[in-house]
């Protein structure tokens, strides 16, 4: 069961708007292990992850097309139900895994090029502690664990443009750079300095764009990893989430 009440203000003093929002996330899962027999022991229990996440954020006017912001934010990150079920002792259910929790910080500028254009640029930073990973994989089952801590940085250029009432494009560039704090270990695999610390499943650079007639979509997308510096930069042990101001959900 999950319940997740928030509260959200805004306020505007002239050209700047100022928002803020507090959310209270409570997550219960409860297991009632009727197949025990042999070594199958009983797994029956509950566990219950409760945050209270804030956001912050400002939008100032410079000019009448042009505006630039800042958002601050906590986030919380839940085990889902496959994460949590083998990754106990003996592949029992996992009470003691913890959730993800997170802060982000985005800077940034929004203008409108045209009536029907508009183009945004963003730089984005997210710190998570307890990251959640694949700890190993056997038969089907996977058990997780929380490891290292992470940072990702980057920087997204969006640019939005509606060339009929029937017919919008859309073109977006993020560039990001994700590592983990420490080492640990996957799957059997030693994840240590670099380059094995740096997260696999995030693209040194992405590109996107659409253009959506009526009832119908096309897109097209392309990507590039770019090479792997000889250092990490430093990822301090803080918290990640974006969400309110932000256009980016956490996981």
């Amino acid at each position: 069961t999950s319940l997740s009440p928030y509260l959200q203000a805004a306020w505007q003093l002239g050209k700047l708007d100022l928002q803020a929002g507090l959310r209270h996330s409570e997550v219960k899962f409860e297991v009632d292990d009727r197949f025990i027999q042999g070594n199958n022991l009983d797994d029956s229990g509950s566990v219950t992850y409760r945050k209270l996440t804030p956001t912050l954020g400002a939008s100032y006017a410079l000019l009448s097309n042009l505006n630039v912001y800042a958002s601050w934010g906590k986030g919380l990150e839940t085990p889902t139900l496959n994460e949590l079920s083998y990754s106990g002792p003996d592949n029992s259910f996992g009470f003691d895994l913890k959730p993800a929790t997170s802060e982000q910080i985005e800077i940034g500028l929004k203008a409108r090029l045209a009536q029907a254009a508009s183009l945004q640029l963003a730089l984005f930073q997210i710190d998570t502690d307890d990251e959640l990973v694949v700890e190993s994989a056997s038969g089907g089952r996977s058990r997780f664990q929380n490891a290292a801590q992470t940072r990702r940085r980057g920087v997204e250029l969006a640019l939005e443009s509606r060339l009929s009432d029937t017919l919008r494009a859309n073109l977006a560039y993020t560039q990001i750079d994700a590592t983990y704090s420490k080492d640990f270990t996957s799957n059997g695999r030693l994840i240590e300095d670099p380059p094995a610390r740096y997260m696999a499943s995030w693209p040194g650079s992405q590109c996107n764009g659409s253009a959506p007639p009526s009832k119908a979509c096309t897109a097209a997308s392309s990507m590039s990893r770019t090479a792997i510096p000889p250092r990490p930069p430093p990822v301090m042990r803080c918290s990640t989430g974006r969400h309110a101001l932000s256009r980016r959900p956490v996981r």
